[in-house]
């Protein structure tokens, strides 16, 4: 088998396709590398699958629905299984943009119907034995329970109170500016 240049034959070459996807992301999307390589790896198990598709054109709508099966064969949860046909519709969506001769819609395809998970939730006892659990009396004992109340009043990540800067905080209204996931803003 002769390794084609990625514009070479009828189409470009799915690998190639792939990285130009990965760049429209960072330039057009702002998506973060972490996404990126949630992404790839989604794709490489994708091409694992296709291994007989070497081209754009050669994708279709029945290589995502078999990839589907595969992974519900495979015992992965539904949620699991939709975060990768969110991944694999992008990337189907995104194919007409770099060869108009690609037709095919990844939109009509279902994700997997799945239980959602309720939230554990701390009954008021174990809040109050986590807020009285800093030893106010040492150093830092304020600061963490002013971390924990801050978290449990207005349903801050970890990450986001980590990150969180002096000047995000307004004092006289109350507000604080949070950059969440995907750097996104919002006052709570």
């Amino acid at each position: 088998m002769n390794d084609l240049s990625p514009f070479e034959g009828d189409s470009l070459k799915i690998e190639d396709a792939i990285e130009e996807y990965f760049k429209s992301l960072r330039v057009e999307g702002g998506v973060s590398n972490q996404t990126i390589e949630n992404y790839r790896e989604d794709l490489k198990l994708f091409l694992l699958l296709s291994k007989e598709k070497k081209r754009i054109l050669d994708l279709t709508i029945g290589d995502i629905l078999d990839f589907m099966a595969y992974q519900e064969e495979r015992g992965l949860a539904p949620s699991t299984i939709s975060r990768r046909l969110s991944t694999l519709r992008g990337f189907y969506n995104f194919l007409p943009t770099i060869d108009e001769r690609f037709k095919e819609d990844p939109n009509r395809i279902e994700p997997p119907v799945g239980f959602k998970k309720l939230p554990i939730v701390l009954a008021s006892e174990d809040i109050e034995a986590l807020f009285e659990a800093p030893d106010l009396n040492k150093d830092g004992g304020i600061r963490d329970r002013a971390m924990l109340e801050i978290m449990y009043a207005s349903g801050l990540r970890v990450s986001e109170l980590c990150s969180l800067k002096f000047k995000n905080v307004d004092f006289t209204t109350g507000l604080l500016t949070i950059y969440g996931k995907g750097n996104k803003q919002r006052s709570v």
